[in-house]
């Protein structure tokens, strides 16, 4: 993904959006070189420190349970995904990274400053959920690319038969060097494990406070420039990313005020992300 600054519109030709040009979605701009904008988001599926946590079940990682989790593991793990995020850059480092499955400050922190990711100077943001096991959602981001303005974990309440621990939902805002605002949305919405039907009133719950944030946010941006990344345990269909979230498949003449799913027409089989900015009426993908 590639984020487009309002203020002079500046993008390279090598920017692509789901294999298109980005100018195509924009035909009044102008092509010049400039260093591309890059978010990345994804799941770094359970990483886990060695450390037991008296307040949380993480049994399956220490040292003598059955995965054999240990040291030397963990900080290969750590090392593995600092790799596939600097080779994710091309060269030049994504500027956020959005990352779930992630089980406290101590396993972001060693990623940061004790990995090989130290050397891109990442700073982060995360949650600190009521999830049985723990697990957070983070945001990393570059302090010269990304001046952090506010940060704030949103907890999600449902009115269910059945009681049910979510992850919080978290929302970063910074400025751009271009001067723009952009809001990150960072997400983990409850799994299929016990069966999809069984399980989507929690999914849609966690969507509703998604979409309501979205609106909130739309109300009092100026121009906004929202991205919401996450795993949504859903496809683009599914209720919740369809009706309640509302992204559609983006197209060049998008409305105001509408989220969009990229690479839609593409997602067969995975989660991407809905975004939605807008300048003067008219909604830009990004």
């Amino acid at each position: 993904m590639v984020f487009l600054p309002y203020s002079d519109r500046r993008i390279s030709d090598k920017d692509r959006l789901g294999g298109r040009q980005i100018s195509q979605y924009m035909p009044g701009c102008t092509a010049q070189p400039s260093s591309p904008f890059r978010m990345v988001f994804w799941n770094v599926e359970n990483l886990f420190d060695c450390e037991p946590d008296t307040l949380y079940n993480d049994r399956e990682f220490l040292p003598g349970s059955l995965r054999g989790w240990h040291y030397g593991r963990y900080k290969k793990k750590l090392t593995d995904i600092a790799r596939v995020n600097s080779a994710l850059g091309e060269g030049t480092p994504p500027a956020l990274v959005g990352l779930w499955e992630v089980e406290n400050d101590r396993v972001i922190r060693d990623l940061v400053r004790y990995s090989p990711l130290k050397e891109w100077d990442y700073r982060y943001v995360m949650t600190d959920s009521s999830d049985p096991r723990g697990i957070d959602v983070a945001l990393l981001y570059q302090r010269d690319r990304f001046s952090l303005l506010s940060w704030q974990a949103v907890p999600i309440s449902g009115n269910h038969k059945r009681s049910r621990s979510y992850r919080d939902i978290l929302h970063v805002t910074g400025r751009l060097l271009s001067g723009d605002t952009l809001d990150v949305v960072v997400c983990h919405f409850p799994s299929r494990s016990a069966g999809r039907r069984e399980t989507e009133a929690f999914r849609l719950t966690a969507a509703r406070q998604v979409r309501a944030l979205a609106d909130s946010l739309m109300a009092i941006r100026a121009l906004p420039g929202i991205v919401i990344m996450g795993d949504l345990n859903d496809f683009p269909h599914n209720r919740s990313v369809r009706e309640v979230i509302g992204a559609g498949i983006p197209d060049p003449d998008c409305v105001p005020d509408r989220l969009y799913h990229l690479l839609a027409r593409k997602a067969k089989n995975r989660d991407m992300a809905a975004i939605n900015t807008r300048e003067n009426g008219a909604c830009w993908i990004i």
